[in-house]
C-alpha cells in the first residue's frame, strides 16, 4: 500500500507500509511436527551426548542469544531486520494474541519471524545476514538442499519443502531455524555447536513469502515455547533470552540515496512483485536525488527529522515526517529534491533524528578525485573521493552533547587513504576506512 505524506519545506515524501509476511500457517506447523518426529532418534542420541538424558528436567532452559548477525560487509549499516510475527498464544481459531497481549502474529503461528529489512531479496542474494546457533547444542535436524529458497508464494508454492536446522539443548529443549538458503549450512547431523556459531544464511525456502528466519522453540516435552516473557505468555514465566529485546524498538535500519523511488516487495499486491533498490551515491547538479529512510517499529505520533548538509557544513534541506498511522514494524519513507545547478562538489551529509538517536549517511556531488582534510573534527564526519584521500585531522572527543557518545570519521576512497602526520584519534573516537568508489551503495 502506498500513501502520500505531508512534509515540511515542500519536499514530496512517500511512505511504504509493509504487508504481513508469514510461513504458511497450519501446513507449516504440520511440516515441523513431522520433521521433529522423524528426527526423534537423533534428539535422544544428542541428549546422551550432552550427558543430559537422566537429569534433563533439572537442567535450566537455555538463554538464547539473537539468532542472526550481519556479515562484516554489511555491519556499517545501522540495522538489518524487523520482527514480523511472534508466537500466537490464543488457542481459538481465527483469534490471535502475542506475548505482549497484542496482535503481532497470525493465527496458529508457533515461532518468531525475523525478516530482512529493507530490500530483503537484495540482502539475501548478497548473503548479508547469517543464522547463528542461539545456544549450545547438537544438530538433530538438517534439511539444506531443497533448492526453493526464493519462494514468494508461501503455501501455494509448487515446492514447499523447507531448508532448516534443528538443535537439541542440554535440558531437552530444541530450537528450530527454518527457511534458510540452500547449501548454506555449515553444520552436519550430530555436530556439537556453541552459541554464536554460524549455521546457515537467511533465505525464503518452503512455506515462505519472503526472506526471513522462522525461529521456533520446543521444551523437553515438545511443547511450543514463546521465549519472550510477557503478560500474556502462558508458556514460560521467565525469558529464554540472555537480553530480551523490547516489544517495540523504534530505530532506523537504513539511510541511503536513490536515483528513483525504490520498489520494495511486500508493499503491493504480491510478495512476488519485483524489487528495485535504485541505489545511487554520486550525483551531478540538476539530478533528482531521492533520500530513503527505512524505519522499524515506528510508533503512532513519532516524528522523524531529516537534514542534508553541504560539504562546508551549512544546511541544504530540512524535512520531517510525523507518523499518524498505527504502530508499524516496517516503514520506508522517501523524499526527493533537485541538486542545485550551483551545488559545490564534495561530500554531503544526511542526518536523520528519531527520538534520541541520530543516524548519518554520506553521498557526493561531482565526486572529487582527491581531497586533503586538515581541520579539527567533532560529531559525525564523512569524506568520499575517487582516488586519494589524505587526512591529518584531530578528532575531538571532549565537549560533546550528551546525545553524542564520540566522534566518528568515515573515510572512503577508490584507491588510497593516507592518515598523515597530525592525525590523532583519541580514546572514545572511531575512524572507519573503506576502499571503494564514490558511487558504492549496499
Amino acid at each position: 500500500m502506498k500513501i502520500l505524506i505531508l512534509i515540511i519545506c515542500m519536499i514530496p515524501l512517500l511512505g511504504y507500509t509493509q504487508e504481513n509476511l508469514g510461513c504458511g500457517g497450519h501446513e507449516f506447523n504440520d511440516y515441523i511436527d513431522k520433521v521433529l518426529k522423524e528426527n526423534e532418534p537423533y534428539h535422544q542420541r544428542a541428549l546422551q551426548k550432552l550427558n543430559a538424558k537422566a537429569k534433563q528436567r533439572s537442567i535450566p532452559s537455555p538463554k538464547f542469544i539473537w539468532p542472526l548477525r550481519a556479515t562484516p560487509t554489511y555491519q556499517e549499516i545501522p540495522n538489518y531486520y524487523t520482527i514480523s510475527n511472534y508466537v500466537d498464544l490464543d488457542p481459538a481459531e481465527d483469534d490471535v494474541m502475542d506475548y505482549n497481549c497484542g496482535s503481532r502474529t497470525y493465527d496458529g503461528h508457533r515461532g518468531c519471524d525475523i525478516t530482512l529489512w529493507p530490500f530483503m531479496w537484495h540482502m539475501m542474494d548478497k548473503e548479508y545476514v547469517e543464522v547463528l546457533a542461539a545456544a549450545d547444542g547438537v544438530v538433530t535436524g538438517l534439511d539444506f538442499d531443497n533448492n526453493n529458497d526464493s519462494n514468494c508464494l508461501g503455501a501455494n508454492s509448487a515446492n514447499t519443502d523447507n531448508n532448516g536446522v534443528v538443535l537439541t539443548h542440554a535440558d531437552g529443549s530444541r530450537s528450530v531455524y527454518y527457511h534458510i538458503k540452500s547449501f548454506s549450512t555449515t553444520v552436519n547431523m550430530d555436530d556439537t555447536v556453541k552459541a554464536g556459531d554460524k549455521i546457515a544464511l537467511v533465505a525464503s525456502s518452503g512455506y515462505s513469502s519472503g526472506p526471513h528466519l522462522h525461529f521456533e522453540v520446543r521444551d523437553v516435552n515438545n511443547n511450543v515455547i514463546e521465549p519472550f516473557v510477557g503478560t500474556c505468555n502462558t508458556t514460560t514465566t521467565e525469558s529464554w533470552w540472555q537480553n530480551q529485546k523490547s516489544y517495540w524498538n523504534p530505530r532506523v535500519n537504513r539511510v541511503m540515496c536513490h536515483s528513483a523511488n525504490p520498489q520494495l516487495v511486500g508493499y503491493g499486491a504480491s510478495w512476488c512483485d519485483p524489487e528495485f533498490v535504485n541505489g545511487k551515491n554520486n550525483f551531478m547538479p540538476g539530478d533528482v536525488i531521492y533520500f530513503g529512510i527505512a524505519l522499524t517499529d515506528i510508533l503512532t505520533g513519532m516524528d522523524v527529522e531529516m537534514e542534508v548538509y553541504y560539504p562546508n557544513g551549512s544546511n541544504w534541506l530540512s524535512t520531517s515526517y510525523s507518523h499518524s498511522g498505527a504502530n508499524d514494524n516496517a516503514l520506508y519513507v522517501t523524499s526527493n529534491s533537485i541538486v542545485p545547478a550551483n551545488a559545490p562538489s564534495g561530500t554531503y551529509k544526511v542526518r536523520v533524528d528519531i527520538g534520541q538517536d541520530e543516524f548519518y549517511h554520506y553521498f557526493t556531488v561531482n565526486c572529487l578525485s582527491s581531497q586533503t582534510v586538515t581541520s579539527d573534527l567533532q560529531y559525525d564526519n564523512g569524506y568520499h573521493v575517487g582516488t586519494t584521500l589524505n587526512c591529518s585531522s584531530e578528532l575531538l572527543a571532549s565537549g560533546l552533547p550528551a546525545s553524542y557518545e564520540n566522534t566518528s570519521l568515515k573515510l572512503q576512497s577508490g584507491l588510497e587513504i593516507k592518515l598523515t602526520p597530525g592525525f590523532h584519534s583519541p580514546a572514545g573516537t572511531h575512524t572507519y576506512t573503506k576502499l571503494r568508489g564514490c558511487n558504492f551503495t549496499h
